[in-house]
């Protein structure tokens, strides 16, 4: 008895898969493509405007206040020049105050790269009498340049600078926070008379 070969065919034909504008040649280069890696970290700094981030977790009645001194800046900026401005603006006009006043003063520190990397560093952190609960916690975020972004933790290492009374360790991004929200509530009119003298100067 004779053997039967059997040919074995091999299909080579469109393979076409719904609700997608890709069609393959065959099966073979199908899982080649969706086995490949996909990239899916995706640039904000560039999409979103900004160069850095700053994400802030802190008490939610600390961010209400933080929120009603907002609402003060923007209020009086729109009444200068009938323009909004997003939070950053706020955040940055602070910041802005807080760098020039600490030279004035001559009490400027600039933070060491160790310094920021402690800070910053991811984890958890012992507690203190400002950690606060799940419930209570809130988050605010903040997209800016790496020049404000390298002026706040300038600000944070020239506040712990300054007063010996303070434990370095327990700082971090929110931690320091609360100290900003109090600098702002004590000069607000300055911070915005700041902001206002920069927008009669770029408009004159």
């Amino acid at each position: 008895m004779s053997k039967k070969n059997t040919k074995q065919e091999t299909i080579d034909e469109d393979v076409s898969f719904s609700n997608s504008k890709t069609s393959f040649k065959n099966i073979s280069s199908a899982a080649e493509k969706f086995n490949s890696p996909v990239n899916t970290k995706k640039d904000h700094s560039k999409q979103q405007g900004y160069e850095r981030g700053v994400r802030i977790q802190l008490h939610k009645d600390t961010l209400a206040i933080f929120f009603k001194l907002r609402k003060k800046y923007e209020l009086a900026i729109f009444n200068e020049n009938y323009k909004t401005v997003d939070q950053k603006h706020f955040f940055v006009a602070i910041i802005d105050f807080y760098i020039n006043k600490l030279i004035k003063e001559g009490l400027y520190n600039e933070a060491p790269e160790t310094f920021i990397a402690s800070v910053t560093k991811k984890g958890r952190r012992r507690k203190t009498e400002r950690s606060c609960s799940a419930e209570n916690r809130e988050d605010i975020f903040f997209g800016v340049s790496s020049k404000s972004y390298k002026d706040y933790f300038d600000i944070m290492y020239s506040f712990i600078k300054n007063d010996e009374t303070l434990d370095p360790r327990v700082f971090s991004t929110s931690y320091f926070f609360y100290d900003l929200v109090d600098f702002t509530k004590k000069n607000i009119k300055e911070i915005i008379e700041l902001s206002l003298n920069k927008i009669r100067n770029e408009q004159s």
